[in-house]
Order: C-alpha cells, then sequence, then structure tokens
C-alpha cells in the first residue's frame, strides 16, 4: 500500500483482514488508504465502462494482434544475437531455455533427503526435506516446492511453485532440515463460471525441485479435500441484453 500498490489482486478476505489490523495497529495511516482509493476511483472514471461504452463480442482481433506485436517488438532486448538465433524461423519447436525458472549456480553442492509430506486439519501442506552440502566450500541453498493440480475440473498448469525456502550457511558435510508450509488457500483457483475461488479435489503431486526444469523432482502425493474458499460478487461479467 505504502509503495503505490493501489488495489491488491486477487482481493482475498485473508488480505481485507490484514489491511484492517494494519490501520487499527497504526502501521497503516489512512491517508495512505484514501491516497490509494483515490487512485482507484480517477481510474475508473477513465474507463470505457464508465463512459457508457457497450462491449461487443466480436472485436477487431486483426487489428488487436497488430498492437500486441509491435507493443512486443518495441519492448524486446536483444544484447547479443549469437548464430542469428532471432527471428525464430516458424519451424522451430519447443525452444529450450538457457536458466529455467528458479535456476542458481553455486561454488558447491547439495543433497536432498527423502521429503516428508503432510497435511493438517485446515488443507495446508507441510513439507520438511533435509539438506546437506557435499561440496568442498560453504554456502546456502534455496529449497523450491512445486505442486500439480489434478487437472480434472480446472485448467491448471502443469506445475506451480508454492513454496521456497533458503538454508542458513552450510559447512561441508553440514545438513539442515528445511521446513516449508502450503496454505490450503493458496492451492485455490478462480472459477469465472461460478464466480468463485475454489480448489479443487482430487491427488496432488508436491515435488521439491532445484528449478521449474528439474527433472528428477524429490515427488510426493497427498489428497486434498476441494471446496469453495471464497466467492465473489460477479462486478465484471457483461451485461446480457
Amino acid at each position: 500500500m505504502e509503495a503505490g500498490n493501489d488495489l491488491l489482486m486477487p482481493g482475498k478476505l485473508s488480505q481485507r483482514e490484514e489491511l484492517k489490523k494494519a490501520v487499527l495497529n497504526g502501521h497503516l495511516s489512512m491517508e495512505i488508504i484514501d491516497r490509494n482509493v483515490k487512485h482507484i476511483l480517477e481510474y475508473i472514471l477513465k474507463t470505457p465502462r464508465f463512459k457508457g461504452y457497450v462491449a461487443d463480442n466480436n472485436p477487431d482481433l486483426k487489428a488487436h494482434a497488430v498492437v500486441t506485436r509491435n507493443a512486443a517488438l518495441e519492448g524486446m532486448v536483444l544484447l547479443k544475437n549469437l548464430k542469428n538465433t532471432l527471428p525464430i524461423k516458424s519451424n522451430v519447436k519447443n525452444v529450450p531455455v538457457s536458466y529455467p525458472f528458479g535456476y542458481g549456480l553455486s561454488y558447491t553442492n547439495f543433497k536432498y533427503g527423502k521429503p516428508s509430506v503432510t497435511t493438517d486439519t485446515k488443507g495446508d501442506i507441510t513439507v520438511k526435506v533435509e539438506v546437506k552440502n557435499t561440496g568442498k566450500v560453504a554456502g546456502k541453498e534455496v529449497v523450491q516446492t512445486y505442486v500439480s493440480a489434478p487437472g480434472k475440473d480446472m485448467d491448471k498448469p502443469v506445475r506451480e511453485l508454492k513454496a521456497f525456502a533458503k538454508t542458513r550457511k552450510l559447512n561441508p558435510g553440514e545438513s539442515e532440515m528445511i521446513t516449508m508450509t502450503i496454505p490450503y488457500e493458496s492451492l485455490a483457483s478462480f472459477n469465472e463460471t461460478a464466480s468463485q475461488w475454489q480448489v479443487e479435489g482430487g491427488q496432488y503431486t508436491v515435488m521439491v525441485a532445484k528449478n521449474a526444469a528439474d527433472m528428477k523432482p524429490l515427488t510426493s502425493t497427498v489428497n486434498i479435500e476441494g471446496k469453495v474458499t471464497e466467492a465473489v460478487r460477479p462486478s465484471l461479467l457483461p451485461e446480457q441484453k
């Protein structure tokens, strides 16, 4: 809020409660809240909806594509075009990335033990894994936990980063038990049809990995009960004629 983040997304109930507590205990001033609300209202006054624009289900997709492509071209930064990488030929598929999400280099090596994955009565997932420095110099390691949802009733990514933690500085041969907690609410996705946040029930795959492209993650499965975590008012649904 203080940094100018006028609108918190997705705007869950827990976030609203945190803001109320921050105002009541004096950590967040009402002047900041008023400023941010003012910014949001000023934006609303400029929106097509406020000005009476009638939504059209047949937009000019070609014109939109031109704007999007031009924006991408103008925002692209190419440091060095090695071996004429760009433009990418139309027959090239699945270009591998040099450094996947979560990738990091170290002067030492780390070994992960077998993870322990449990759930509590609230549905929160707790992941514990022992990390050992097997190299010759001291160092720190960032442990990442990814989750794969059942994907039966809702479209979900193959894996989502849900928790991560860094070890303390480990000397060669030293180990540390890392604990990460995945709140039940963080498993929820937005159901546009029903205008609600909901967790899909079923078997979830929990993966402890070194980065998003780790092909040999330490995998466990847990069964999660599905339910609606928060219903919202469908304010942005198009008006029906």
